[in-house]
């Protein structure tokens, strides 16, 4: 997956339902490489997918363990 993949599906998130949040989480849980693109994304503070890419991680972040 790539990072423009990612973008495409944080700005498609109709909302931060819980389930929204968790689909997007598991693309990233699936291949780990995404984390750094979440946090590239997050720091992008121009756009929309900062903000979505930030509650992720934080879901990410307080919902799974990570190793």
């Amino acid at each position: 997956m790539s990072i423009l993949f990612l973008t495409e599906q944080l700005n498609n998130m109709e909302n931060p339902k819980r389930e929204n949040q968790q689909r997007i989480a598991n693309l990233a849980l699936k291949d780990q490489k995404l984390c750094k693109e979440f946090v590239s994304i997050t720091f992008d503070v121009d756009t929309k997918a900062s903000i979505i890419a930030a509650w992720i991680l934080e879901w990410i972040c307080t919902h799974h363990y990570l190793e």
